[in-house]
């Protein structure tokens, strides 16, 4: 008499073997693990050289974009104005307003060797001091402000 082997008496030795394996490989895990840390972003790089001209009551900002090989290109740039108030009050503080902003279209790159230049019209009330800042933006944050640049038209 030959003996059959019974279909099926085999799988509970492959559920064991695969639940060991498992055990085995959540044990051999990738050592002791520390606090969560957050994503780092890197800000681009401020503005340093703005630039302010006045001509026929019109305002115009003129500054590059910084190129920095560790930090990312902005994705544009608000434009903050600040009225200086009356010429006695030497003391108050500037209270800048946010007057604009200017994305920038990244499908667009300047040549590797020549700055990329941006501007920026105003069209203030002639007579009043003004003073202006911009600062990089990029994925919801900014950058620190730019120089700041002040103009009476």
């Amino acid at each position: 008499m030959t003996a059959r082997r019974r279909r099926g008496a085999g799988w509970p030795w492959i559920v064991f073997l695969l639940v060991g394996a498992g055990v085995l490989a959540c044990l051999g895990g990738c050592g002791r693990k520390g606090p969560p840390v957050a994503p780092q972003w890197v800000a681009p790089v401020a503005v340093s050289d703005l630039t302010a001209r006045v001509d026929k009551g019109q305002v115009t900002l003129n500054w590059s974009v910084p190129a920095a090989k560790d930090a990312p290109r902005p994705e544009g740039y608000r434009i903050y104005r600040a009225d200086l108030g009356p010429a006695d009050c030497a003391d108050c503080p500037l209270l800048f307003a946010k007057i604009g902003e200017l994305p920038l279209d990244t499908r667009r790159q300047p040549a590797p060797d020549e700055p990329w230049r941006l501007s920026w019209q105003d069209g203030p009330a002639p007579g009043v001091r003004y003073v202006y800042k911009v600062s990089a933006y990029g994925r919801g944050q900014e950058t620190l402000d730019s120089n700041l640049v002040g103009v009476q038209p």
